[in-house]
């Protein structure tokens, strides 16, 4: 993509003179097909304790784009709120094809390492929008996540090959050289 098409998609629809350029825009509501980047422990600059969950949409009109859901499972965080991350926690790991052992529950970061070879897997991700009048910026989200059948892309899925499933795989291999090549 040339910087000309970068400039005019990212000033499609902004307004220079009275628009925040810090503003995300932020994915509808919707199904998509989307790579887990990982789930990370954050602390912000005013040490709030969180973990964030980063996906990249696969395919569609956001293909590229990037989500990013961050929650504490802490006080001051409400406990129907963190009852619902840490449902939410479960379902992403069986959606990756996981299941969590207690040990993983002991902290943040024992948390994120369960997560950590599964970076890179795909997922279905249903999220819903709904405005924060309170907060515009940062409207709610709900997120469920789902397994993707017989991913191609998920190595679980992958078959076996052996050389012999290979064309020319049980061919004779010529003679090394005196130099230990092959000659061809």
């Amino acid at each position: 993509m040339s910087l000309l098409d970068a400039k005019n998609n990212a000033l499609r629809g902004f307004d220079a003179k009275n628009d925040d350029p810090n503003a995300m825009e932020q994915l509808p509501s919707g199904d998509y097909k989307v790579i887990f980047k990982g789930l990370e422990h954050k602390a912000s600059a005013k040490g709030w304790e969180h973990l964030m969950i980063t996906i990249q949409v696969l395919e569609g009109d956001h293909s590229g784009e990037m989500d990013f859901n961050r929650f504490s499972l802490e006080a001051p965080t409400p406990d129907n709120i963190v009852s619902t991350s840490i449902k939410l926690i479960a379902k992403l790991s069986v959606a990756l094809g996981f299941t969590l052992r207690d040990e993983d529950w002991e902290n943040y970061d024992t948390l994120a390492a369960a997560f950590e070879s599964f970076k890179g897997n795909a997922v279905e991700m249903n999220l819903s929008v709904r405005p924060n009048k309170k907060n515009p910026d940062f409207p709610y989200k709900t997120y469920n996540f789902s397994g993707i059948p017989n991913d191609p892309f998920n190595a679980k899925n992958a078959p076996e090959v052996k050389d012999s499933d290979l064309p020319f795989g049980d061919q004779p291999q010529a003679p090394l050289d005196s130099n230990g090549e092959r000659p061809f």
